[in-house]
């Protein structure tokens, strides 16, 4: 069985999910999945990735939402 690399914002499975399923909505939970090792306290880094995220919302017509979980720890 071969195992698929890890969804991030540098590929194109994001888009052709959207297209294939029809989705209207995308909710990216935690936006830390997706970062593929980008250091999002980087304004550099940060906006490449909100760049990204909204050229895909743009080519789609979709929304997309993304959550930002801050340190938490259960108690």
């Amino acid at each position: 069985m071969t195992r698929e690399k890890s969804l991030t914002m540098d590929d194109d499975r994001l888009d052709k999910a959207i297209n294939a399923t029809g989705a209207r909505l995308l909710i990216l939970d935690p936006i830390q999945a997706y970062l593929g090792g980008v250091d999002m306290n980087r304004a550099n880094e940060a906006r490449d990735i909100t760049k990204k995220l909204s050229q895909l919302a743009e080519h789609t017509g979709h929304m997309i939402v993304s959550i930002w979980w801050h340190d938490y720890e259960i108690y």
